[in-house]
């Protein structure tokens, strides 16, 4: 059995936290928790991963993954827009197919298309093809250029989302591999010493 990390999973907990309240509450406290909340939980995401060590653990672990996020973010998006809409009274079978492909979490228009939102599920795609990207990644570049190419990766995803929204939020998955590199830098920094803090608090000192 792994041992657990006490802070990360408190970390974890107020990141849950976060993102209902972000969902529940309006104003000023929405905008604050929405600056930071999805990226704590991709630096907590990056802090906790075991990158594939080859392509078949890889395809393995890519597998686990879809059945584990992408197959319950279907399910429980099918199930927002099925009550949702027949509450409405308005349920479309065409509707919900075109919401289900795009999977977004809010309601987005392309030229004269709609995408009704499904809520909350949307994270759990987003989640899967970040992690995803960034094992394969781990697996095709050595670390520095890995470094560069998730910053690459969060300007594209950036960039693409001030223009359009891609389909399964992929644009906010490459907008997140930097967050999640991080994550796993201060993971090889607690692996070499064995503590985080020394790397802000020792560079205090030589400066004082």
């Amino acid at each position: 059995m792994k041992q657990r990390i006490e802070w990360i999973d408190i970390a974890k907990g107020i990141t849950i936290l976060t993102v209902i309240l972000g969902h529940t509450i309006d104003g000023l406290a929405n905008y604050i928790i929405y600056s930071f909340h999805m990226p704590l939980f991709f630096v907590m995401c990056g802090m906790t991963f075991n990158p594939s060590s080859t392509w078949h653990v890889f395809l393995q672990k890519t597998y686990k993954s879809f059945i584990q996020l992408v197959l319950p973010a279907i399910l429980l998006a099918s199930m927002y827009f099925i009550f949702k809409h027949l509450r409405q009274h308005n349920f479309s079978l065409i509707e919900f197919t075109k919401s289900i492909l795009f999977f977004s979490g809010v309601k987005y228009s392309i030229n004269k298309t709609t995408f009704d939102g499904i809520d909350v599920p949307w994270f759990l795609m987003s989640f899967f093809f970040a992690r995803t990207m960034f094992d394969a990644s781990m697996l095709l570049f050595k670390r520095n250029i890995n470094l560069v190419f998730c910053i690459i990766s969060t300007i594209v995803g950036v960039s693409i989302s001030r223009i359009i929204w891609l389909p399964l939020c992929i644009d906010i998955s490459l907008a997140s591999l930097i967050f999640i590199q991080v994550g796993y830098v201060f993971k090889e920094f607690k692996s070499i010493n064995g503590r985080y803090l020394q790397y802000v608090i020792n560079p205090l000192y030589w400066g004082g």
